[in-house]
């Protein structure tokens, strides 16, 4: 009955207490904070709508000022455009603007006011709220003002609204629009009544809940005696349990008496009877301490250190577990060998310092290392050439499939600016990525190579380990892909005969920006020169099987078969380049869902093996079909904008459940959408890059970017992939499949804030390229 008292106490008169608090956090806190949030939210929907009536207004004083309207055009059509400009469920909700005498220039439902002074105007609580706007705009240039007014079009009904207003100052007007306050009272009202609803429902739920533990707890206590005794016995039985377990086993008791399994005895080189003479800390030293800190835990974890019959120190992780025996206290000891994971820990520590050591070289431009003084050498009529902005490393990459000649560095204009020649490689020929590189290059079989790209992963996340930039991990991952993929090209060829025609392997997606991770999958195709009809079949087959074997062996190697099918095994992927370029003609015409899709995978591609010249002339055609088809963009960016990043109302991380557990985001989703910002932009304005970085970086250069938005996308980009890349190396060194679900409570506060400040970036750059492409903000 004792026991029925203290579950009561500790049980039913907790829950219900925690009911009492529940409710009072509900209407005390969370109501009073979900207002706050409402109405802040209501604010920032009209300060966003505010401003971007002012873009309009910007727009066309830019004209102005450019000579193309005057400046009584150029309010005339300002002001056509406001008068016009509606939104709200109803296409009710408006905007207005006045001077700052103040007279009215336009309001749409108060037709009478346009071009009258208000400076006597007052609302019928007798506010002079025209004045009091002027006021605002003249001091902070924008803020809100509360005040009475009519119900949108409804001269007869007058509610109180709060408006946030905006100084124009190159026509000294100010623009305005707001929301009715009994609109966000509904809005309140019905979330209380929602929340109450589950409150209640909570609490009926509890109080049902507490009743069966309490008919639970009667029965309980019937059965305790019983399980009483029964323990007894089992208790018995441990250390039959310790001597017959095949894993190594200690059992210390509180009079320090030692029993051992063979297991253990084995490793330790003692016997039954010598353990039974011995101390705890005759075999290790660290027990004492171990007794001070143990109170309070039932099980405890701890790398230690054992002692050999010879004197010799195993390295074990111990599992303690306190058990009770006839009364005695004692410990149960697991000791699993460790010496394995240590000799992996320090081969990865070797790796790292390795990197370490060559990482300032490893990520230098090719264009801060070159040899700038050209008097010296001698320029070839078609020299090997490389961009500036190339690492070191794939500059030597280039010079050694070329027998070390000199690499010719190049400016943005592709006008030679320096050479690199085998002098300033020297450093690099111990590298373990270029080594691994070589290893790769010099493989004679499918299983050699694949022995090899095995180490790709351990790598990678030694090279992120060492602090290099995700940037250049993402380099190396995707060149490391790149020859693979030119040595399964290679191999394949050699099996099935040289190829009937000449053709180019080209890759998309991560692939084809250089920005590939430690969880990929394919996106490749196949061009191949156009041939008369009666050949094409024959012509298709050879590279059909080329791809398939090519697909196959990347499979094999850990390169997934792409789950949508983009594949040079397919035959969608594989066609001639006339074929090619009426395909990307109907993708960037018929402008369907799907199409996009594809357009979106395909627009950054690039050749890795084969006839560059053929990548050359399907952009070509490309970029000369996007600047006749102005429709293409809009459908684009809309398919761009309909992501809404993962944060709910109250800005707090909105999850999905995957493997039935696991709650997390998709970091690759939120990547994207920064990708695709510079995509769409890099095709409008004729940029053939498709690293993202690059294009950002090209975008600037040509003004379209300024300085300002490039630095918070490329922050937020980088800050995003640093965090992808080191999740996945986190998972790979536990033995985890890497993948891009992050779980935002297993991120530091510092990681957790930097990722919501990406979201919100986002949804700034989402609201501009929406004014760009479709017109509306």
């Amino acid at each position: 009955m004792m026991n029925l008292k203290r579950f009561i106490l500790g049980a039913v008169f907790p829950a219900f207490l925690s009911i009492v608090l529940f409710f009072i956090a509900i209407f005390v806190i969370m109501i009073p904070a979900m207002e706050k949030s409402v109405m802040e939210q209501k604010q920032e929907m009209i300060r966003e709508l505010t401003n971007s009536a002012w873009n309009v207004l910007a727009n066309f004083e830019h004209s102005e000022r450019a000579n193309i309207l005057s400046r009584e055009e150029a309010q005339k059509h300002a002001i056509e455009q406001i008068q016009n400009l509606h939104y709200g469920q109803q296409m009710k909700d408006y905007f207005w603007v006045n001077d700052m005498s103040p007279k009215m220039v336009i309001h749409p439902y108060r037709p009478d006011l346009n071009g009258k002074s208000l400076a006597h105007f007052c609302d019928p609580q007798g506010k002079k709220l025209f004045v009091e706007v002027v006021k605002i705009a003249k001091e902070y240039g924008a803020g809100y003002v509360e005040y009475m007014w009519q119900w949108k079009d409804d001269p007869k009904k007058i509610l109180p609204k709060i408006s946030y207003i905006k100084a124009f100052e190159p026509w000294g007007w100010v623009i305005g629009t707001g929301v009715y306050l009994d609109d966000v009272q509904r809005e309140i009202d019905s979330l209380k009544h929602r929340l109450f609803g589950v409150t209640l429902s909570i609490f009926v739920i509890v109080a049902l809940l507490l009743v069966y533990l309490l008919s639970q707890a009667f029965k309980a206590e019937k059965e305790r005696g019983f399980a009483e005794k029964r323990l007894k016995k089992s208790e018995e039985k441990y250390r039959l349990l310790v001597e017959s377990a095949v894993e190594r086993i200690l059992m210390i008791l509180e009079d320090s008496t030692l029993f051992a399994n063979q297991s253990m005895l084995s490793s330790l080189g003692y016997s039954s009877q010598d353990i039974a003479l011995l101390k705890p800390e005759d075999i290790w030293e660290e027990f004492p301490k171990l007794l001070n800190n143990i109170s309070g835990m039932d099980t405890l974890k701890i790398n230690a250190f054992l002692k050999t019959k010879e004197g010799q120190r195993q390295e074990v992780l111990l599992s303690l577990s306190k058990i009770a025996i006839q009364g005695k206290k004692g410990l149960i000891v697991v000791a699993t060998d460790i010496s394995k994971q240590r000799e992996k820990e320090l081969h990865q520590n070797r790796l790292i310092g390795e990197l370490k050591s060559t990482l300032s070289f490893f990520e230098q431009e090719s264009s801060r290392v070159c040899d700038r003084d050209l008097s010296q050498y001698a320029v070839p009529q078609s020299p090997i050439t490389i961009p500036g902005q190339s690492l070191l490393f794939e500059a030597y990459r280039v010079s050694e499939s070329n027998e070390f000649e000199p690499v010719w560095v190049t400016d943005s204009d592709q006008k030679i600016m320096g050479v690199l020649t085998v002098r300033h490689f020297m450093q690099l020929q111990q590298y373990s990525p270029v080594l691994f590189h070589r290893e790769i290059q010099s493989s004679c079989s499918f299983e050699g190579l694949a022995k090899v790209v095995r180490r790709l992963a351990t790598i990678a996340v030694g090279m992120m380990e060492s602090g290099t930039r995700q940037e250049h991990s993402t380099r190396f991952i995707t060149t490391t892909s790149d020859l693979v993929l030119i040595k399964c090209i290679q191999m394949a060829e050699k099996e099935l005969g040289e190829a009937p025609v000449k053709y180019a392997f080209i890759v998309m997606g991560s692939q084809g920006r250089w920005e590939q991770t430690l969880c990929t999958d394919q996106d490749n195709a196949i061009i191949f020169q156009d041939v008369p009809i009666e050949k094409l079949d024959a012509v298709k087959s050879y590279f059909l099987k080329l791809g398939e074997k090519v697909t196959f062996w990347l499979d094999q190697m850990g390169y997934s078969f792409c789950p949508g099918k983009i594949m040079a095994r397919e035959s969608s992927c594989c066609q001639s380049l006339s074929e090619w370029i009426n395909q990307f003609q109907h993708w960037t015409r018929t402008l369907e869902g799907e199409d996009l899709l594809n357009s979106k995978i395909f627009f950054d591609f690039r050749c890795v093996y084969g006839e560059q010249e053929f990548i050359h002339s399907l952009r070509a055609s490309l970029y000369e079909d996007l600047q006749s088809n102005p429709r293409f963009f809009f459908f684009m960016a809309r398919n761009v904008l309909q992501f809404t990043p993962p944060l709910d109302f109250f800005h707090s991380f909105s999850l999905k459940t995957i493997d039935s557990h696991r709650k997390v985001f998709d970091i690759k989703g939120v990547v994207a959408q920064i990708v695709d910002y510079a995509r769409i932009y890099s095709l409008k304005h004729g940029i053939h890059a498709t690293n993202t970085l690059e294009r950002l970086e090209l975008l600037k250069q040509k003004g379209i970017l300024s300085e300002q938005n490039f630095q918070e996308i490329s922050i937020a980009y980088q800050a995003l992939m640093e965090i992808r890349l080191r999740h996945q190396s986190i998972a790979i060194k536990k033995n985890y499949v890497p993948d891009n679900f992050i779980d935002p409570n297993k991120l530091t506060s510092i990681e957790q804030k930097t990722i919501k400040e990406a979201f919100i970036r986002i949804k700034d750059f989402q609201l501009g390229l929406s004014y760009d492409f479709t017109g509306m903000a």
